[in-house]
């Protein structure tokens, strides 16, 4: 529990760049787990003598849960509280840690991880970032194409014409589309640009979207699309292409509209 103040004071100096996430799982120091730490599992828990918190071993998942919620309100009312299964996968993807930190960049990498948590290690580290907002669809427009997956499809009216849009092979280095290959690179913009939102209806479902706007061309893109989630084009104030429909697997759309009735039939 004393790491929990060291981490609340990085929330606060980083507080509006950083998003401070804390994942619960098994608890380390269940007040009925044994007195020995050789008796503990590889995921913890060993008993603590006088330990102020006065928390069992969770039996069930409801029992984990229920103990998230009163740490949360015991101290991480600003936080965003996980909470890990009963099989441990997140602590054990991550090494099996007790008191571990990882530092997860803009761009989705692991930029720094520690073993256990310290407020100064960490510090320097974000620090040392120099940007820690995460980049959007608005700075990059290649972030969109870094999520695609093979078969995902776009269909459009172009002027007097239907045109679909597909996508063969998606990896962390390339997409092709409509066989012409893209070649992705790391982001390393430092110029963040406005966001512009606006909805466009396909469908009777309304779809959020980004505006890119150059040279009197808009880019609608919408990051509910697969591919590169162009929605519509627009150029010089008349739309030139706009999305009729989209998916991730072939004649499978994913632009439907809710209608409870019918999942109240099923």
């Amino acid at each position: 529990m004393r790491q929990f103040g060291e981490m609340e004071k990085l929330q606060k100096e980083f507080g509006t760049e950083v998003a401070f996430i804390f994942v619960y799982t098994r608890e380390a120091h269940p007040d009925n787990g044994p007195d020995s730490r050789a008796e503990a599992g590889a995921t913890g828990g060993w008993r603590i003598k006088n330990n102020p918190v006065k928390i069992n071993n969770h039996k069930n998942y409801e029992e984990r849960v229920k103990a998230a919620c009163e740490l949360k309100s015991a101290g991480k009312q600003q936080w965003r509280v996980l909470v890990d299964d009963m099989d441990s996968s997140v602590q054990t993807a991550f090494g099996k840690l007790p008191n571990s930190a990882y530092l997860i960049s803009p761009l989705g990498r692991v930029a720094g991880k520690w073993a256990w948590v310290g407020a100064e290690p960490i510090r320097a580290r974000l620090k040392a970032e120099k940007s820690l907002k995460p980049w959007t669809v608005v700075d990059d427009r290649l972030l969109p194409l870094r999520a695609c997956t093979p078969g995902s499809w776009l269909s459009y009216n172009v002027a007097d014409r239907k045109e679909q849009v597909m996508f063969e092979q998606c990896s962390p280095q390339s997409v092709s589309r409509n066989g012409i290959k893209i070649e992705l690179k790391a982001f390393e913009s430092h110029d963040r640009a406005k966001p512009v939102t606006k909805t466009l209806k396909v469908k009777g479902v309304d779809l959020p979207c980004y505006v890119l706007t150059q040279d009197r061309v808009e880019a609608w893109v919408c990051l509910w699309l697969p591919g590169d989630g162009v929605a519509q084009v627009i150029e010089d104030g008349k739309p030139v292409r706009t999305l009729q429909d989209a998916g991730f697997e072939k004649g499978k759309s994913i632009i439907n509209p809710y209608e409870p009735e019918k999942w109240k039939a099923k």
